[in-house]
């Protein structure tokens, strides 16, 4: 069994970093969308007074939260 281990690893030297990548990139979208949806909340709850405050109108709430965590409109 260690000899077969052995012949994998040697035809595929990338593959644990490969895995390693791709966890990590779906480890961040997780963390990127609850971000977003953390954002969205707790917009949700300000007043409709507080949203003008800080220049935000309730029907954009949405994208102002996707623009804060994905960097774009």
């Amino acid at each position: 069994m260690a000899h077969w281990s052995e012949t994998g690893n040697a035809e595929r030297p990338g593959a644990g970093a490969a895995i390693r990548r791709v966890t990590e990139r779906i480890a961040e979208a997780m963390r990127r969308y609850w971000w977003y949806r953390a954002t969205v909340k707790e917009l949700e709850t300000l007043s409709d007074r507080d949203l003008k405050d800080i220049g935000i109108n309730r029907w954009k709430i949405r994208e102002v939260a996707r623009a804060a965590v994905y960097g774009r409109d």
